[in-house]
């Protein structure tokens, strides 16, 4: 998954204590025709040796601390990446002494009992202690006891975001972003290359081109990481910055001002098999406008002729849970979308009756599929609206609350599990395909290997060379050719082998199978 260069977002919402109103900390409100009822860059093309899965996930760009980056980067570790926050309006109960999550009768302590004994502490080292406390030294260990608090809690999705971690995280669910707006990955000799140029942003006005390498960012040459350009580039808006490229052997020099970049989540492609017209979406993550662009797109390719579509959530890591239900409304015109269950209740969220096709639909996943994509492929699933085709998906089936703390910064914490319309359980088994497809990829290898190859950098010492050599080990059984692009991206042409999931699709579509 590569990403655009630089963000930092216009605008950034203020949080709600309300948890019905926790999606719009994100800029999306709940959807009132939601009916409440009680009872897991575009993404980095496969093929180049380090420009493929494990490279989209350490490295994105245009979202410097992004939903990516940004999460390696604070050292939370490959699970954050599929954690992206699916917006809840459904609290956990505030009672004491309820049972442990296992059901046992475990004694249960209050949590309040912590702060009381926090305050105890505080109190008599206000007042006694010799040692006065910087506010950096509070600051510290307010952060090592709440992650104290919560790696007790056994919750491997809770997390504390200080001020600054809490700001890159809203970034990376933010579709409007300062920078310059490029896609950058990695290519085989590790330099960082221009992917995707957005439309309408200052890289397209100075003609930066896909396939241009970066040499250096105001006038600092060096060999770049792609975190070190990332670092480099990052300014306030308005701010210039000038950056040698590399083209064709010739380099090119470029200023510019760095500015608001709108990313779309969606790419799009109308394409033809067997002499019938297929409409292609790929949806990165469930964004704030990831339902409108859908919307739009699928009217679009059906006026150009799309009689079938193919909705293509690989390596889509979820995010709002009010975008999944919107979504997937489009395709299914009445019923449930999730069930949710809390502590002491069960929740269901229905279809919003905007639906807007009613062709055959496909939906691609992976290993790497998650959350809000898991809950929607499922959802259409069992309502028999669309055909899975792929890979086990990755299995997580929890929504996290995410509070603003009175003191800076927020916490994130699981609320409840989420259950597909029919109560099928998806928390650590995932959605299984109607037909399963193998790329001879292990999606969970690949992001273990990311993070050892972050861990590595961090190091000072890092032997890069063996990294590079595990890399290639890694990569050797790719099956996407080297240099093959993704429909949706400037340059492609359907390759008919080339990626078996989509060959699938394509087939079950417009083949003898296609219903």
């Amino acid at each position: 998954m590569n990403t655009p260069i630089s963000p930092v977002p216009d605008q950034q919402a203020s949080g709600q204590q309300d948890i019905d109103q926790q999606a719009s900390d994100l800029g999306q409100p709940p959807s009132e025709s939601n009916q409440q009822t009680p009872v897991k860059p575009p993404r980095e093309r496969r093929g180049p040796l380090v420009s493929s899965v494990v490279i989209n996930v350490v490295f994105i760009l245009l979202f410097v601390g992004s939903f990516v980056s940004g999460n390696l980067a604070s050292g939370s570790g490959t699970l954050d990446i599929l954690q992206i926050f699916v917006s809840s309006r459904y609290s956990a109960s505030q009672e004491t002494g309820a049972t442990g999550q296992d059901g046992t009768s475990e004694q249960t302590a209050s949590v309040t009992q912590f702060s009381d004994r926090m305050d105890e502490v505080a109190a008599l080292l206000n007042r006694e202690a010799l040692h006065v406390f910087t506010q950096q030294e509070l600051d510290d260990a307010t952060k090592q006891a709440i992650d104290g608090l919560l790696a007790a809690s056994g919750d491997k999705y809770a997390k504390y975001f200080t001020p600054s971690e809490y700001k890159e995280y809203r970034e990376s669910l933010d579709s409007q972003f300062v920078g310059i707006g490029i896609q950058v990955n990695a290519n085989n000799e590790g330099k960082p290359t221009v992917a995707r140029v957005f439309e309408n942003s200052p890289a397209a006005a100075a003609d930066v081109q896909v396939g241009d390498i970066i040499v250096s960012v105001d006038g600092q040459s060096k060999e770049w990481t792609v975190d070190e350009v990332v670092a480099a580039i990052k300014r306030e808006s308005g701010q210039e910055v000038t950056i040698v490229w590399q083209r064709n052997g010739e380099e090119l020099t470029t200023s510019m001002n760095v500015r608001s970049v709108s990313v779309p989540t969606v790419s799009s492609e109308l394409m033809e098999s067997n002499g019938q017209k297929v409409g292609y979406l790929y949806l990165m993550q469930f964004s704030p406008s990831s339902a409108d662009e859908i919307s739009g797109v699928i009217k679009d390719l059906e006026a150009q002729g799309a009689g079938s579509f193919i909705l293509d959530l690989r390596d889509n890591p979820g995010g709002l849970l009010a975008q999944a239900v919107d979504i997937t409304s489009m395709f299914v015109p009445d019923g449930a979308v999730v069930q949710i269950e809390d502590r002491g209740n069960t929740v269901v969220d229905k279809v919003n009756g905007k639906t807007v096709t009613d062709k055959p639909l496909t939906v691609l996943l992976n290993g790497s599929s998650a959350s809000a994509s898991e809950l929607t492929a499922a959802a259409l699933q069992d309502h028999d609206r669309a055909t899975i085709i792929g890979e086990q998906s990755f299995g997580k089936g929890t929504v996290q609350d995410l509070r603003e703390l009175s003191f800076g910064g927020a916490l994130k914490y699981t609320v409840a599990h989420y259950l597909s319309p029919n109560g099928t359980t998806i928390d650590g088994v995932g959605v299984t395909p109607d037909i399963p497809v193998d790329d001879g990829i292990d999606q969970k290898a690949l992001y273990a290997l990311s993070d050892q190859i972050k861990a590595a950098e961090s190091q000072p010492d890092a032997d890069q060379s063996a990294l590079e050599e595990g890399i290639k080990e890694a990569y050797q059984n790719m099956v996407y050719p080297e240099g093959y692009i993704w429909p949706g991206d400037p340059g492609y042409k359907y390759i008919e082998g080339a990626d078996p999931f989509l060959d699938a699709a394509l087939k079950f579509l417009t083949g003898d199978s296609a219903k």
